[in-house]
Order: structure tokens, then C-alpha cells, then sequence
């Protein structure tokens, strides 16, 4: 499924009992309950997909395994960026996830990865820019890569004015940066 647009449904996509398929480049927004959901449904790939201003963003319920949703843009909802419940071995990374009333939330299942388990996770934004970031819910998940992106410059102090002779030389000034997340 590439290029779709699901506005204004209860659901806008949504997979039941549907493996192996590839949903890329979708639009779902303002849908009463999910976006893109995924229902007893394995091995689908979802990517640069946006979900935005629905009650949950992603839905991967049910045993919906082995999953991944790469490069998504998650935004805007009211419930979860993205629930995911009883389900196992989803890989979840470079995702956006942004201005949701909770960002994710995985209960129930276990081994869902969400970065590459290399060096890539997601960006969130309540990521504080120290250690993991905690996916809330009963799996105890972590994402191990989060990605942060540091909006605020790192400061240096401006000495005290001083003037030298022309000529002199073996003088000195010292400035010292500091930066919140260097």
C-alpha cells in the first residue's frame, strides 16, 4: 500500500489477519481511534509513513510480530504515538515521535527492539539527552539509540575587557564554553 490517505474514520489503515505487505509513504490523520493498525498481522514493513492527530498514531496488537516501522512520522495524538500490546519481535527505529500525549507504550509482549540495535533508535521529544529513554508499559522496553537533537548553543563566558601594549607579548585570555549536552 504506498500513497494512501485515510482521514476522518474510526480506523484509517488497518491490517487484520495480513502478513508480508509493505505500506509506505501513507497518510492517516484525524481518525477517532488509530491511523495504522496492525492486528494479528506479521512480517509487514511500514515506512515514512505520517499518523498524526488520531487517538493512537500505530497500533501493533495481538500477536502482530516480527514488524517494522522505520522513518515514520508520528505526531499530534491524543492517546499514544504508537501502543503496542502481546505482541513479540517488532523492530522500531528512526521514527518521530512528537507532540502525542504519551509517545509509546509496549504491555504484554516481549523482545520488541526499538532501535536498529546498532547506533539508531527514534527521536522523542521528551528525550532529556542523558542515557536510554524508557518506553512506558509492562515490557520494561527501552530505546538504547535515542536520538536527540540539541536546539540550544553552548555558551562562553566573555572575560572582562583588558588591553595589552602593542609589542607585549606572553599574555593571556581565557574564555570557557559550556554546553548542557555536549
Amino acid at each position: 500500500m504506498v500513497g494512501n490517505a485515510a482521514s476522518n474514520n474510526n480506523n484509517g489503515l488497518r491490517l487484520l489477519y495480513s502478513d508480508y505487505n509493505e505500506l509506505r509513504e501513507n497518510t492517516a490523520n484525524k481518525n477517532s481511534a488509530t491511523g495504522i493498525a496492525l492486528i494479528t498481522s506479521i512480517h509487514n514493513t511500514l515506512v515514512r509513513n505520517s499518523v498524526t492527530y488520531n487517538y493512537r498514531g500505530f497500533e501493533l496488537a495481538t500477536n502482530s510480530n516480527y514488524n517494522t516501522l522505520v522513518n515514520n512520522t508520528v505526531a499530534h495524538n491524543s492517546g499514544f504515538g504508537i501502543s503496542v500490546s502481546s505482541c513479540t519481535n517488532n523492530k522500531i527505529y528512526l521514527n518521530t515521535f512528537e507532540l502525542n500525549s504519551q509517545n509509546a507504550n509496549d504491555g504484554g509482549g516481549s523482545n520488541n527492539a526499538w532501535d536498529d540495535s546498532v547506533s539508531l533508535g527514534n527521536y522523542w521529544d521528551d528525550y532529556s539527552g542523558s542515557g536510554v529513554y524508557a518506553i512506558p508499559g509492562s515490557s520494561n522496553s527501552v530505546d538504547h539509540y535515542p536520538i536527540f537533537v540539541d536546539s540550544l548553543p553552548p555558551t562562553i563566558d566573555s572575560p572582562d575587557d583588558v588591553t595589552y601594549a602593542e609589542g607585549t607579548t606572553n599574555h593571556w585570555v581565557t574564555w570557557t564554553p559550556t554546553d548542557a549536552h555536549p
